[in-house]
């Protein structure tokens, strides 16, 4: 189960340091653009395989990487790390470690591509974002948490045990 914060700093660090595969993830259209494209390449791949596991290589430690440093890159500053961690890791005991090896990658997947069309329709339609309902910058950062937890599944399942 996943409980220390350096943990979660670490695949943050590592987040940072991948390098740019597309120089407009700083904008809304260029994330947006970028991670359509990793989602919809992941669908074709399960269209075409009629399914697919934990071992598909183009769902590797590394795609959870690049999507999550898109989605860290747009929030700029308004990350604060402290809070992020504090936050993931009281989400993740809430929840307990069920929750993501229930389901493996395929289950991060469902959960990313929704907080995909949530941000999507954020930011094509901003009078969506009010008080009451969860802001741009919650589901930006929901999407970094999945991609530190699907880094850290992808590297070994057997850490959520």
């Amino acid at each position: 189960m996943l409980e220390h914060p350096e943990d979660v700093a670490l695949v943050l660090s590592k987040m940072q340091a991948c390098p740019y595969q597309d120089e407009n993830w700083e904008t809304p259209q260029g994330f947006i653009k970028y991670i359509g494209g990793a989602l919809e390449s992941i669908r074709e791949l399960i269209v075409m395989k009629h399914g697919f596991n934990d071992r598909d290589h183009q769902l590797g430690p590394m795609w959870f990487l690049e999507i999550g440093k898109s989605a860290r890159t747009l929030l700029g500053d308004r990350f604060n790390e402290a809070e992020f961690i504090e936050l993931l890791l009281s989400k993740h005991k809430r929840y307990g470690p069920f929750a993501i090896t229930r389901w493996g990658i395929p289950g991060l997947i469902i959960r990313l591509d929704s907080k995909y069309q949530r941000a999507k329709n954020l930011f094509e339609q901003p009078t969506l974002d009010t008080a009451t309902d969860e802001s741009v910058f919650d589901t930006i950062t929901d999407i970094v948490g999945y991609c530190v937890l699907g880094y850290i599944y992808a590297l070994n399942p057997k850490a959520y045990q």
